[in-house]
């Protein structure tokens, strides 16, 4: 196929090689934590990647057949009083609203706000998804064990 992965797909349309591609990563590693960004994660925090159709140097994750597609991301924002953060999954590099994650004002100095989204998107050979943050700031570390997401093909 023409991104260089090996891929069989049945007569019925299965997907035998890769067995169901997937992907998980962890949170932002500074790229991605704050806000207009794409989320990038650490290289010792890409935990798997069936089938490599997730590409850290651009945060994006391309599908390699069309179907139904499972994703998830969750974090925290930083440390702060007041603190929120706005974040997107995106298609193609549009943001819509499916996959947003708000995160309100808990009021608490120093409190961590999490937040999390779990979605299914109808996908095409070729298109991607990334997720990135819109407004705020997304706590990051290099073992990416704070935040993070992942996706996978179901059908």
């Amino acid at each position: 196929n023409s991104n260089g992965h090996d891929l069989t797909i049945s007569r019925e349309g299965i997907v035998s090689m890769p067995n169901q591609p997937s992907f998980h990563v962890g949170s932002p590693n500074n790229s991605g934590s704050s806000s207009g960004q794409v989320w990038k994660s650490h290289a010792n925090a890409i935990y798997s990647n069936v089938g490599s159709h997730y590409d850290n140097s651009t945060g994006r994750f391309t599908a390699p057949v069309a179907g139904q597609y499972f994703f998830f991301h969750w974090g925290m924002t930083q440390s702060s009083s007041n603190s929120t953060a706005d974040v997107y999954s995106r298609k193609n590099g549009s943001r819509d609203q499916i996959g947003t994650s708000y995160n309100g004002n808990g009021g608490t100095t120093g409190g961590y706000h999490q937040f999390g989204c779990s979605y299914v998107r109808t996908l095409a050979a070729g298109d991607y998804v990334d997720v990135w943050t819109g407004s705020g700031s997304i706590y990051y570390t290099t073992d990416g064990r704070h935040g993070g997401w992942g996706g996978y093909l179901i059908g």
